[in-house]
């Protein structure tokens, strides 16, 4: 038990710290803001910082808010300051004017608030009326919180779909780039093998010539063997047919005479 209180003491004490820091800020910034719409949005800054703290400052900040806005025709400071002096007379319980506040900024509102903020001035509008026991005007704003938180909701959902579709939409698309690097290196692989054949073909078309050379070389030496043997044959033949003694050449001579 003390320690879970002394955890919601020490988270309290950050967050003031933390506030205390930010009015700090925004005082300093004060000081040295001249007179334009940047000081507009530093006092309905510090109004929003002391509507828990301090009513009567946060009062005098909106107040001061609001003349400036007006003075300098900044319908967007205008509209801020207003809401802002809305909330702490409602704080005060001066609701009619807390309404009148909160009616003056409802056009700027609707038309340029952004949604947190509009659900927020909806919320107190609401509170004035019902407070007024305005039932209808009460309903009709209710609505349109309702309306409008439903639809923040629903963006919320759409955010987060959109972003499971983005992650999905990554990934396939990472893997389609790992399918085509894949790709790509097969139909290289199949590149180099392509090649690979090719040279391995022009190498058996080298040796198939050359082969058929060896064989044609190998029937010309056959031929030329055959020749050689032939004329050895005819040489051995012719041999044997010549004189052998001094009366066969006499004979002889006396044949080629008588032709």
């Amino acid at each position: 038990m003390m320690k879970k209180v002394a955890i919601i003491l020490f988270l309290g004490f950050s967050l003031l710290n933390a506030q205390t820091s930010d009015v700090q800020e925004l005082l300093s910034a004060l000081q040295n803001s001249p007179d334009n719409a940047e000081k507009v949005d530093i006092l309905v800054s510090l109004s929003a910082k002391f509507l828990d703290a301090d009513l009567k400052k946060a009062e005098d900040y909106a107040q001061d808010g609001l003349k400036l806005a007006e003075k300098l025709k900044y319908p967007t400071g205008i509209g801020k300051a207003s809401i802002a002096l809305g909330k702490v007379r409602l704080k005060q319980n001066q609701v009619s004017k807390a309404a009148n506040n909160f009616e003056a900024a409802l056009p700027w509102a609707e038309k340029n608030a952004e949604a947190p903020a509009l659900l927020d001035f909806y919320f107190h509008l609401a509170q004035v009326y019902q407070r007024q026991n305005k039932k209808e005007q009460t309903e009709i704003i209710r609505q349109k919180y309702n309306n409008l938180q439903l639809k923040l909701q629903q963006n919320q959902v759409n955010q987060s779909n959109q972003e499971k579709i983005d992650l999905l939409q990554d990934q396939f698309s990472k893997q389609k780039d790992s399918a085509s690097l894949a790709r790509l290196e097969v139909i290289k692989a199949q590149s180099a093998t392509d090649s690979a054949l090719n040279i391995i073909s022009q190498q058996e078309a080298i040796l198939n010539k050359q082969r058929l050379e060896l064989v044609t070389l190998e029937n010309e030496t056959y031929r030329i063997e055959q020749e050689k043997l032939q004329t050895e044959l005819q040489l051995e033949k012719n041999a044997s047919n010549w004189p052998s003694s001094a009366s066969d050449y006499t004979g002889f001579w006396q044949v080629v005479l008588l032709f």
